[in-house]
């Protein structure tokens, strides 16, 4: 019994001069969330990254769930119209777009366009950055390969992504650079939006990563926010990220899979930065979500037990421009005659079409969260040509295709998994 006594008043001297998440961790334990102590058993959930350290934005950076679709939602939903003045000619006619940029932005495969704009608001006081999703099964494609190539390393922060970092690249020497030093030039004082969906939440990561460290400006002057964005740098690109911007999130709808991946496992794993903020519902006006205090791990939306690439779609298509499409293959039909227009309506451009390849293949990353067992039947045959051709012209260490059906099967039959360089 003394024993026990003894050993009950080292463990509370234990919690009490290790109260706070990472002295904990410095100390080689781990903190218990459920308690909210350290080194606390058993416990439901557990933290062992400093990373993932409970925190969430103070009072002047708090999230606003009527600023995102009011402001935010708009501004990227203009993205998907060749011409977006047109969108904010319709929803926010004091926003003017400044420079678009439409270039292709592969280094390795086939042509594969990525779509960004800058814009200005001297009514807001705002400048705008926002940047396309992916465009197209074959850059979809290019992006799934691109997941076993490799990161790059970020300035001295990390390191991110090779795809995204690479489409950040050739969109900023296309014209976004020289354009954004001119509005800043024109507007010093002005704030800067940044954000994107899917991919383009990646870049637009990237992005205003970027334009922090080249100096050109402060991080106080950011607001940062990506809807569906993956994974796009290593731990120290998070920890990085997470020092240095006060305003940064991550909206993720649902049981979205694009959200959990590339998976966070293997040599190249990745990690989330912060924050990440979640609707586990159907996002429509006035429903509840969450804040995540924690960057990455089996928090918030990862305690999914299965995740949806429809989720991931319909998300894109309210923003442009209905919320209670039947399917996400009907993109089209709302200008035929949807009766709940969405945040953004007037915004699509007819000529894009992106629901339809975005679900049909991301249904073969939601067969295995390690991309290590995809299934062929998922694969359609235009996109075993994609890879096929693709996987070619690449020089990717240990990649196998045995699963993929990419037309290289026959001298991969005992292959049954993708691996990694």
């Amino acid at each position: 019994m003394l024993l026990l006594k003894t050993l009950g008043i080292a463990l509370i001297l234990g919690l009490a001069t290790a109260d706070k998440c990472s002295d904990c961790l410095a100390q080689g334990k781990h903190w218990c969330v459920t308690v909210n102590a350290c080194g606390f058993t058993p416990c439901v959930t557990t933290i062992t990254k400093a990373l993932n350290c409970p925190e969430l934005p103070d009072k002047a950076h708090a999230y606003d769930d009527a600023f995102m679709r009011n402001k935010v939602f708009i501004t990227h939903s203009a993205a998907y119209n060749m011409d977006p003045q047109k969108c904010f000619t319709s929803k926010m006619p004091s926003m003017k777009v400044s420079k678009v940029v439409n270039v292709n932005c592969d280094r390795y495969g086939p042509k594969a366009m990525c779509f960004s704009f800058t814009a200005y608001d001297t009514t807001q006081r705002v400048i705008a950055l926002t940047f396309r999703g992916t465009e197209g099964g074959t850059q979809l494609t290019e992006e799934i390969l691109d997941f076993f190539h490799g990161k790059k390393a970020f300035f001295d922060a990390g390191n991110v992504f090779e795809y995204f970092y690479d489409a950040f690249l050739f969109q900023w020497n296309g014209g976004l650079s020289q354009d954004l030093r001119n509005l800043k030039y024109k507007y010093p004082d002005y704030e800067i939006w940044v954000t994107g969906h899917s991919m383009g939440g990646a870049i637009a990561s990237i992005a205003a990563s970027y334009i922090v460290k080249t100096g050109l400006y402060t991080s106080d002057k950011i607001k940062l926010v990506t809807l569906g964005q993956p994974r796009t740098g290593d731990y120290a690109f998070a920890q990085w990220h997470d020092a240095t911007f006060p305003y940064s999130f991550r909206i993720v709808h649902h049981r979205d899979i694009a959200a959990h991946i590339p998976p966070m496992e293997g040599q190249d794993e990745l990690f989330h930065h912060r924050t990440e903020v979640w609707y586990n519902n159907n996002m429509t006006v006035g429903m509840p979500y969450t804040l995540c205090a924690e960057a990455d791990g089996l928090y918030c939306s990862a305690r999914q037990v299965d995740y949806s690439t429809e989720d991931h779609v319909w998300i894109l298509q309210d923003l442009l421009g209905f919320q209670d499409a039947p399917s996400p293959h009907n993109s089209h039909d709302f200008e035929d005659g949807f009766q709940t227009p969405g945040l953004a309506w007037g915004c699509l451009d007819n000529d894009l079409d992106n629901s339809a390849w975005t679900t049909q293949c991301l249904d073969c990353l939601q067969q295995h969260r390690g991309f290590s067992s995809f299934q062929s039947s998922d694969w359609h045959d235009s996109d075993q040509d994609n890879i096929g051709s693709i996987a070619k012209g690449k020089k990717l260490v240990g990649f196998r295709t045995g699963t993929l059906r990419t037309g290289l099967e026959d001298s991969h039959q005992g292959d049954t998994s993708i691996g990694t360089k």
